[in-house]
């Protein structure tokens, strides 16, 4: 007794449901007419809803993956635009090297061929360069070396389409060098410290801190007036005819990326 019921109870909840979603169904959604109408236009409309809901939730599944494809591509977008901007300003850093560069030979009017620095020793300070020119591109051994700043060094070594280059930081490169001020001359050299040392200086020769020297053209090796460095430290002997001067080389050889090699004199 109780089970009919509770059936009696469920087709009249069941029935109150379909004439509830009736009203909630638009006017103009109501396929089927009649009674029969009255049963499935509710389950039809709840069935389209639901097909509907989900197209929509796959465009929008769709849109979202659209926007991280896009977003993505943007990324890289960038990332070029980013790369290539490096590449332009890195350009234009090597052409006002490169403007520096023309503008000292034509202070100085030699006859030069520029070339770029590609190799370099690492063991302590600086001794030597490698630069991209060799004996195809008219180099030869001895020829000088400068850089926008001052004196470089020397040809040592010449290959077909390289050359290695000994810089003034080595003791054993000798160069005869003069004061700008005073006009004395003296012997310069490297040393263990990154210094340029100016021996055979007369004590009786004046120098200040801050002074340039250049140089010479004695030797008939490097021609006259190039800068090599300023004076840092003086060491006056308590016996002897000559003082050591102490430079500071103009040229940062560690960041140096372009050189003119002087073909003539």
């Amino acid at each position: 007794m109780f089970n009919i019921k509770k059936k009696y109870v469920i087709i009249i909840i069941l029935i109150f449901l379909l004439i509830l979603v009736q009203y909630k169904i638009p006017s103009t959604y109501r396929p089927i007419k009649g009674l029969l109408g009255n049963i499935l236009n509710p389950f039809l409309y709840l069935v389209d809803n639901t097909a509907d809901f989900v197209n929509k939730t796959l465009d929008n599944y769709i849109f979202v993956i659209n926007v991280k494809q896009n977003n993505i591509q943007l990324e890289n977008k960038i990332q070029q635009l980013e790369l290539e901007n490096s590449i332009l300003k890195e350009k234009v850093k090597e052409l006002e090297r490169l403007k520096k560069l023309l503008n000292f030979k034509e202070a100085y009017k030699f006859d030069t061929v520029a070339a770029n620095v590609i190799g370099r020793n690492n063991l302590g300070f600086i001794k030597y360069l490698i630069i991209d020119m060799g004996s195809k591109d008219g180099i030869k051994v001895d020829l000088p070396v400068i850089s926008s700043k001052g004196l470089v060094g020397k040809v040592v070594d010449v290959y077909r389409s390289s050359s290695k280059v000994k810089v003034i930081l080595d003791k054993t490169l000798k160069v005869s060098v003069i004061n700008f001020n005073s006009r004395e001359t003296g012997v310069a050299s490297g040393s263990d410290n990154g210094l340029i040392v100016v021996d055979f200086y007369s004590n009786l020769g004046q120098v200040n801190i801050g002074d340039l020297f250049i140089t010479s053209g004695l030797g008939m090796l490097y021609p006259k007036g190039i800068p090599v460095g300023l004076v840092v430290k003086i060491k006056i002997p308590d016996y002897g005819l000559f003082k050591k001067v102490y430079l500071k080389p103009l040229v940062d050889f560690n960041k140096l990326e372009n050189v003119l090699v002087i073909l003539t004199k």
